[in-house]
Formats: C-alpha cells, sequence, structure tokens
C-alpha cells in the first residue's frame, strides 16, 4: 500500500514539473533586436538604418531570439513591414552553438530572397546589411560565425564575413 501511494506522488510531481517547463516557455517576454530597415516613402538618399526594434517572444531560448531578425516590423502610419530581412524573404537561424548554448555559427538564407518592387537595393545588399545586424547582436567574431547562403553561393560565406576575415 506505501508503495502505491509514493508512485502516486512521483506522478503528481512528475506532472507539476512537466505543467511548469511549459509554463516557463509560453511566458511572453519583452526583448529587442538590432533589425535592417528602410521605410519607401522616406525623403531623401535609400539609406539601410540599423534600428533596435522592441519584439516579444514567447521562448527564451537564442534560436527563438535568432529568429526574430526576420520577423517583420510593422509600425503605425509606415504602411507595412519596415525589415528588409523580411521584405526580401531572408531567413536567419542558429545552426550550430557550444555546450553551453551560445550561438557559434549563425546563417542567413538569401537562397529565395526577391527583391520587391520599387525597393533600391539588391539582395546580395541586403544580405550583407542583415550580416550586418546580426554581427550588432554577435559582435565576437571568433565566438560566433556567421554563413550567407545564396543563390550562386551556398559556401556560405558573404562580402561582410570576408572583409572581417582580412581584418588584422
Amino acid at each position: 500500500m506505501p508503495e502505491k501511494h509514493q508512485m502516486r506522488l512521483i506522478q503528481i510531481a512528475f506532472a507539476i514539473s512537466v505543467v511548469s517547463t511549459f509554463a516557463q516557455a509560453t511566458t511572453p517576454t519583452l526583448t529587442s533586436i538590432t533589425q535592417p530597415l528602410f521605410y519607401l516613402g522616406s525623403a531623401g538618399d535609400a539609406e539601410i538604418q540599423f534600428i533596435e526594434t522592441p519584439k516579444i517572444i514567447n521562448n527564451a531560448g537564442v534560436m527563438f531570439w535568432v529568429e526574430l531578425f526576420h520577423n517583420p516590423t510593422d509600425l503605425d502610419g509606415a504602411d507595412g513591414d519596415l525589415n528588409l530581412i523580411s521584405l526580401y524573404g531572408l531567413t536567419v537561424s542558429l545552426s550550430e552553438w557550444d555546450a553551453e548554448g551560445n550561438p557559434t555559427l549563425i546563417t542567413i538564407d538569401a537562397t529565395r530572397a526577391i527583391r520587391p518592387p520599387r525597393y533600391p537595393f539588391t539582395v546580395e545588399e541586403v544580405a550583407d546589411a542583415a550580416t550586418k545586424a546580426v554581427r550588432i547582436e554577435f559582435p565576437d567574431v571568433d565566438t560566433t560565425k556567421i554563413s550567407v547562403l545564396t543563390r550562386g553561393n551556398t559556401s556560405g560565406n558573404s562580402k561582410v564575413e570576408q572583409a572581417e576575415a582580412l581584418k588584422p
């Protein structure tokens, strides 16, 4: 009889731990991430601006945070998305991480990117802007590598990363 009672307590403890894990995973968190933004109605020269944008995520894991780079950024009065990464159809993902969960390789995939009508930037310029935005958030070149995949380049090197490799 005591064994049955102990087994029931173990089942209850397990159920509580599972429920608390899911509850923590879905707790919304306010954060921010640097994105390359452009407002099509901007007066003056066409310039990509790197701006920290507020975001809400439901999971604190690095993988989910990295994916915020390609989430749309809509603002009142802007008439749509301002994030060039999402507008052009690039994706940003966590590809490799170390034992502590820190990112060691982030991949920017521009293989399906398309330049939207009326936008002044090439896909390559937006891929380089995405690389710069990721590098702003992960400045240590030795710790976190960035791989950029394009239609003509599936090796994963971008001009920005090649330039960083040449720095003394």
